[in-house]
């Protein structure tokens, strides 16, 4: 874990400082926004978990995708974000009806996702993330994805 805690510090000096000297491969200074909020409730949300082997394992898969270009890290954070707080909707209160429907909701939501991300995503290709989130993006609308990180161009090289 020691490991992880330096590379989450590093990660945030980057996100708050992107000017700042940073061993990994930087991230853009637009997305340096979506990052900060992604790891904000990603953190809050761990905060809050009494499962030690949770905390790590996320915290460690954000690490992992941190040693990668700038669309597989904030992929990553995406995912684990996705991940903690994809069933957290406050439902005191509300009907089994619409508890009901929130589940199927989410449930088809996934799997339209899930049934996207097979289908553009070619087997032949090492960076897949950047072929799937190029796609997610250009068809976020037509397809009704809830995706807002414009990807494909790292620097100056179109890797699309």
């Amino acid at each position: 874990m020691g490991d992880n805690k330096r590379t989450m510090d590093e990660l945030i000096h980057h996100i708050y400082n992107p000017d700042k000297e940073y061993r990994r491969w930087r991230m853009k200074k637009k997305h340096t926004g979506l990052a900060k909020n992604l790891l904000g409730s990603i953190l809050n949300a761990l905060s809050k978990e009494r499962d030690g082997d949770v905390v790590v394992s996320n915290i460690s898969g954000i690490c992992e995708g941190l040693g990668y270009c700038p669309d597989r890290q904030i992929s990553e954070m995406i995912f684990v974000h996705k991940l903690l707080t994809g069933d957290v909707e406050e439902q005191e209160g509300s009907s089994l009806e619409d508890r009901v429907r929130k589940v199927v909701e989410a449930w088809i939501g996934q799997e339209k996702e899930r049934v996207f991300d097979i289908a553009v995503t070619p087997l032949n290709v090492g960076q897949n993330v950047h072929v799937l989130n190029f796609w997610r993006y250009e068809l976020r609308d037509e397809v009704g994805l809830d995706f807002e990180f414009q990807t494909g161009i790292i620097g100056g090289e179109q890797l699309m």
